[in-house]
């Protein structure tokens, strides 16, 4: 569901695929460098999980949504389909 609608892009609340990919890049970002901020925010993770959100721009979103129809469809969508989805 978009959060917010302007320009490009939009705003968009974080499913639980990107809260299990938000949550390993964090992860891995304290075993590398062993950041107490991190840690932090990990051991916060359902106070502050709210706050994330997902920047998707418009046309991405579109050529996301041709080819998802496209593979529903038994098919690989075309260029000509992600071109002509991408420019209007």
């Amino acid at each position: 569901t978009a959060r917010a609608n302007r320009g490009m892009c939009e705003l968009e609340a974080i499913d639980d695929e990107d809260d299990a990919f938000l949550r390993q890049i964090v992860c891995r970002h304290i075993a590398f460098t062993n950041s107490s901020h991190a840690s932090h925010l990990l051991f916060k993770w359902a106070q502050v999980q709210k706050y994330w959100v997902k920047v998707m721009p418009r046309d991405y979103k579109r050529v996301l949504q041709a080819e998802a129809a496209a593979r529903k469809a038994g098919r690989v969508a075309e260029f000509r389909e992600l071109v002509g989805v991408a420019h209007g």
